[in-house]
């Protein structure tokens, strides 16, 4: 049955109810409700109705509209992950419009009362129809939006089930300390021990039985604390130990004589019963062997580690995942008793003194530090005969940390290095229990490029040193210690090789014409110096007026300048100094040319993605106001260029090219004429190249930000990815209700980016990104992250609470006529 109070057990799954009724005579226009569990209870995430808001202890619904009259019931279950007892607390809130139809006549009277100017009604109209506060353009109605509130309990009550246990240790005592096993000689006295513990949750209340089967060769010496029930030569019975309270123990001590030789087990058991439920048992052992006589060596233990394990000759280190091996060997070899065990324990440094860690442990197998930094291990063996070892130690120090390892290079604007750019890698390991020895291993393009040990790797992008080609490449980099404790993730950084200089071409503003192997300008007419680079960009371009000994000096060119010599020098230089060579340009001044040049041509249509070593087409075209014949000059933004022959004024030409190498390339075009009229450059045509291998971002994560909203409201979210081969990294959003945010960059790659929204209507929205890198290649979509908007309704209320604090004569108006 659906009850207010219930009790359960732990482990159980448990099922609630609300019931939301709109008992009221207004309909609603929204319902919230909410759920608080005990922090004993972990929701299940099974509400039949979809939460907006789910956590492990608190839930929320927005379950809309409900009518007057209307109810709804919302199920769902949690767990009961321990013992407790608490309420299980929910809340429902009712939002609704309450009409106040007779507020402007009451208004107008208490105005007419007091004497008051009728411009208060136009200004609270104005200020009602502003924020939409009335549904209707008639003064005499006015809508303000109220909630009201309900909230109820279900008592829960989780309690432990009985669980009966005990457990009974058997134990013999060596002259040292109680073991399971130990050697005696004829006609000694042997001790033994018994403890029994109430291991389970309840008292073991109806009895408590223990017996104890000693070997043949031993007789019990009557003499048992506390006294036996029953007893013979060889077994011994206590029937008087019942009640045993949970988690206490009861201790049982007896001695037994040794009467010959003998090699068995000493059997002790013990059953009990709890309220008549079934009886629990459990048994124990101690291994005895009694001989005529032992001798007196104790046995030697040697300690080995087993992998990773360093050593420097002085200190040792391990990891916590390193075998801790003991090995016994007892003495005379001629006549060894055997050893009876070996014992180990584990002391911690705390900067001041040893803390015991593991206490004295008998060694079974191979065994672990399970902490890190400066340990103690004490061991030591004792034979059959209860020979004991003297205690022997090592210190140890335990290491599982990585070195950390870090890249500096000079000269890289936006990645981009020249032949002369120096990559240094260096790494440390350190902290108070570092091994401090390491290597450094640096992958290029997936190869394996250097290793360092503990210094650090350097190398310039040049031949020398095996980069012969310009392009990108994918450095790989990370540093492991002695211990093989390697460093993750590993560093991945790209770098694009540039040793191609800018490429400057010039072109004229003004009357100008190609005439015997010469251009011909007027003294108005500029020259234009435009530089293009395929890599890292182009940092500045020098001109000189004249020759050297004409005293010309070099100036920067920042735009089109008109000269008084006939000879112009230039030369461009990029963002990684690489220098073009010099280039003379020659032009005749005269005073007047007559013939016009050709209109800029188009700019170059085709592909703007493509891959290394594969042709690609672009089409262009112009024409020549005198009606001449015009030729083409295409420029691939690589170094390279070419003509085409003359061809009729208006006609489309194409061409074809290949990219040796990847990068960013400008195609650009320029015409002229059969007079030697040459145009300007038309507008470049970018063109991405990369190779065919290249891999796009990694699929970025789930947006991170706000899940619900007001409609006007700009909220921000968080997005981030990264790219394989690090390239730099470009994002866009989908917002759900038609709008995206473009393509935003380009970002590095691992970077957080903030991204701001405002949805303008109620509704549910998905929000989704994507990431592509600098070449094109694109991500898949993200997951989804969902983002609800409820109406606000709120705001009209804290305008009206801020208009009435600024005037107070509304503020006494509002008292009177709402009452509030």
């Amino acid at each position: 049955n659906w009850a207010d109070i219930a009790s359960f057990g732990v482990g159980d799954t448990i099922e609630f109810k609300i019931t939301v009724t709109n008992s009221g005579d207004v309909d609603f226009s929204s319902v919230e409700v909410s759920d608080d569990l005990p922090d004993f209870l972990t929701y299940n995430y099974d509400a039949t109705d979809a939460p907006i808001v789910e956590m492990d202890h608190h839930i929320e619904w927005n379950l809309g509209g409900m009518d007057s009259g209307d109810d709804e019931v919302i199920t769902f279950s949690a767990t009961a992950i321990n013992t407790g007892e608490n309420d299980n607390f929910a809340e429902a809130w009712g939002h609704y419009s309450q009409n106040r139809n007779k507020f402007f006549p009451r208004l107008q009277k208490f105005l007419d009362e007091r004497n008051i100017i009728s411009q208060v009604i136009r200004l609270l109209k104005w200020t009602f129809d502003r924020f939409d506060l009335s549904k209707s353009n008639d003064i005499g109605f006015l809508s303000i939006t109220d909630a009201v509130y309900d909230s109820d309990t279900a008592h829960v009550i989780v309690a432990a089930c009985p669980n009966p246990d005990v457990k009974i240790v058997k134990k013999v005592w060596n002259g040292a300390s109680w073991v399971d096993s130990a050697s005696f000689n004829v006609g000694e006295d042997i001790n033994f021990k018994i403890t029994v513990t109430n291991t389970g949750n309840v008292d073991l209340d109806s009895y408590v039985y223990v017996d104890d089967d000693l070997p043949s060769f031993l007789t019990y010496n009557g003499d048992a604390s506390p006294s036996h029930t029953a007893s013979s030569t060889h077994h011994i019975e206590w029937h008087n130990l019942a009640t045993l309270a949970q988690g206490n123990s009861v201790v049982i001590t007896f001695s037994a004589h040794a009467d010959t030789t003998g090699d068995a087990d000493n059997i002790a058991s013990v059953e009990a019963q709890y309220a008549r439920t079934l009886p629990i048992y459990d048994s124990d052992i101690a291994h005895v062997m009694v001989t005529d006589g032992c001798e007196d060596e104790p046995p030697e233990t040697v300690k080995e580690y087993g992998c990773p394990f360093y050593t420097d000759g002085i200190d040792d280190w391990i990891t916590t995942s390193t075998l801790i091996s003991l090995t016994a060997t007892d003495y005379p070899i001629s006549d060894p008793s055997g050893v009876a065990n070996t014992y180990y324990r584990i002391f911690k440094w705390n900067g001041a003194s040893w803390d015991v860690e593991i206490d004295w442990t008998i060694y079974t197998y191979p065994f672990t530090i399970p902490t890190q930094c400066y340990h103690k291990i004490e061991f030591y063996s004792v034979d059959n005969c209860s020979n004991q070892e003297e205690i022997k130690n090592q210190t140890v120090y335990v290491d599982d940390m990585p070195p950390c390892s870090w890249l500096k290079v000079t000269d890289d604007p936006d990645r981009y290095v020249c032949q002369v750019s120096t990559v240094t890698i260096e790494a440390q390991d350190s902290g108070n229990c570092a091994v401090g020895s390491y290597t450094i291993f640096c992958y290029v393009d997936g190869e394996l490029y250097k290793t360092a040990h503990n210094k650090k790797i350097s190398f310039q992008f040049n031949e020398y040193y095996g980069f012969r080609e310009d392009g990108r490449y994918v450095l790989e980099y990370w540093a492991v210690d002695e211990l093989g404790n390697e460093e993750v993730p590993h560093h991945v950084e790209s770098f694009f090789l540039d040793t191609t200089p800018p490429d400057t071409d010039y072109s004229f503003i003004g009357p100008n014409r190609w005439i015997d192997y010469h251009w011909q300008i007027e003294p108005t007419t500029k020259i234009v110096l435009n530089a293009t680079d395929s890599g890292a960009g182009v940092d500045y371009t020098l001109y000189r007026l004249g020759y050297s000994d004409e005293g010309g000096d070099w100036e920067t060119y920042t735009g089109p300048f008109i000269p008084d010599n006939e000879n112009i020098f230039y030369a461009s230089v990029d963002l990684v100094n690489n220098h073009e060579g010099l280039s003379h340009l020659y032009v005749e001044i005269v005073e007047s040319i007559v013939s016009n040049p050709p209109r800029v041509p188009e700019k170059p249509s085709g592909d703007t993605y493509g891959y290394i070593q594969t042709s690609y087409s672009y089409k262009t075209s112009t024409t020549d106001p005198n009606g001449e014949k015009i030729k083409y000059y295409f420029n691939w933004g690589d170094g390279t260029g070419e003509w085409t022959g003359f061809m009729i004024s208006g006609t489309q030409v194409m061409r074809t090219h290949k990219w040796s190498e990847a990068g960013t390339y400008d195609v650009k075009v320029k015409a002229q004429d059969e007079s030697g009229g040459e145009s300007t450059w038309s507008e470049p045509h970018t063109i991405y190249i990369i190779n065919e291998n290249n891999q796009p971002p990694v699929k970025p994560d789930k947006p991170s930000g706000p899940s619900t909203g007001s409609p006007g409201i700009e909220y921000t979210y968080l997005v981030q990815t990264t790219d394989p081969e690090g390239d730099l990294i470009y994002y866009t959003v989908d917002w759900g209700d038609g709008a995206s945010s473009g393509w935003l960059g380009p970002c590095k790659g691992g970077d957080t980016i903030p991204v701001k929204h405002v949805w303008n209507s109620q509704g549910t929205y998905q929000i989704k990104v994507k990431a592509k890198d600098y070449y094109g290649e694109e991500s898949e979509w993200s997951t989804p992250l969902s983002i609800s908007m409820p109406k606000e309704s709120h705001f009209n209320k804290l305008f009206l609470l801020k208009l009435l604090e600024r005037f107070p004569l509304l503020a006494k108006l509002a008292n009177n006529i709402f009452k509030i």
